[in-house]
């Protein structure tokens, strides 16, 4: 996936959605909170796994599920709608993991609240995220967690 692919599914996980507060702008913030998040754990933007690792938060906060197997279930899904494979976005992940644990170690542990010496495995890193989104959505109280955010 090259930058202007991934800039290009940034913009279409932007549509409106239903919700309050004119479901659009709630979800538009909503969904900047969760950029901001990633922009402080130092994950680089222009790599595939930053677009991956946002979507998957996205998809995860909404299911509210406690557990669901990213492996199996989730990449496939991703990987189908964006017509990818399912390696390329493991690795995609890894690596934006590895560059923003090389970059900005304390930025990812105290945004994602990560208390370990050694670099998260890929799940560790979205479970973290996604819990600190729901943490920072539920904080404030007028976004909705079901927004539009399929790739067409």
């Amino acid at each position: 996936m090259d930058i202007y692919r991934t800039e290009s599914i940034m913009e279409r996980n932007s549509k409106p959605c239903s919700g309050s507060m004119t479901g659009a702008d709630a979800c538009r913030e909503g969904k900047e909170l969760l950029v901001r998040l990633l922009n402080q754990t130092g994950v680089p933007r222009n790599t595939a796994g930053y677009s991956y690792l946002f979507l998957l938060a996205l998809r995860l906060a909404e299911m509210n599920a406690v557990k669901v197997h990213l492996f199996t279930e989730l990449y496939p899904q991703i990987a189908a709608e964006l017509d990818s494979s399912v390696s390329k976005i493991e690795r995609s992940i890894r690596y934006a993991i590895e560059a923003a644990w090389n970059r900005n170690r304390e930025g990812l542990k105290r945004s994602l609240g990560y208390h370990h010496d050694v670099r998260p495995y890929a799940s560790e890193f979205i479970w973290h995220l996604t819990d600190q989104y729901r943490i920072l959505l539920r904080s404030v109280q007028h976004f909705p967690l079901h927004c539009d955010h399929t790739v067409s």
